[in-house]
């Protein structure tokens, strides 16, 4: 809603700020009241956009804070967006990188190295995706894993000569993030059977 002070426009406010304001048309506002109310207006536009940004899949602190950046919110603003959404339990890293190993595990195609890289690359802190990796990802999983997407690979590319297809099937397992002890116990068993 657009706000007018003596005839002139002022400023535009969310329906939630002239309700917690309870202002009326008959009020007299100063230059004071109106940054205290474009301040708490911001923190209702960031909050929607946050909610919003939420409401497609968990996201990580980092992604709130860059989006809410992206919209040119005020420092101040983001980070008692943050902490409102961390109080609601809206935001917890811990808990996106959970979700996010899960899903990404699921879909078994990649490897630790990668898995860690994307959730380092979300914005949650290195270290806390390293012990995630160290208490949810087993080597026999990555064995498993790393074992199908070989197999898979070998029944397509049958035609290449045994050497080339090794440093093929090397490179892939490599890219996709299996560490180097998985790549080599996956392709002698597979490329020597």
């Amino acid at each position: 809603m657009n706000v007018y002070v003596d005839g002139e426009y002022a400023l535009s406010l969310f329906a939630d700020t002239i309700l917690q304001f309870k202002l009326n048309i008959s009020d007299s506002i100063t230059q004071e009241k109106i940054e205290e109310l474009r301040k708490f207006d911001e923190y209702i536009f960031a909050k929607k956009l946050a909610y919003d940004f939420l409401s497609y899949r968990n996201r990580s602190t980092s992604e709130i804070k860059k989006k809410l950046v992206s919209k040119k919110i005020s420092d101040r603003t983001i980070d008692e967006v943050v902490k409102h959404l961390e109080e609601i339990k809206l935001l917890d890293d811990a808990k996106f990188a959970k979700e996010f190993l899960q899903a990404k595990v699921n879909k078994k195609a990649y490897g630790r190295r990668v898995i860690q890289q994307k959730l380092v690359q979300k914005g949650v802190d290195r270290k806390v995706a390293e012990a995630l990796i160290q208490d949810e990802m087993n080597e026999d999983e990555q064995l498993q894993t790393a074992g199908d997407i070989l197999k898979k690979y070998l029944s397509k590319n049958k035609s290449l000569e045994k050497i080339k297809l090794k440093q093929k099937a090397y490179a892939l397992l490599l890219r996709r993030g299996f560490d180097y002890e998985v790549i080599n116990a996956v392709i002698s068993k597979n490329l020597h059977e």
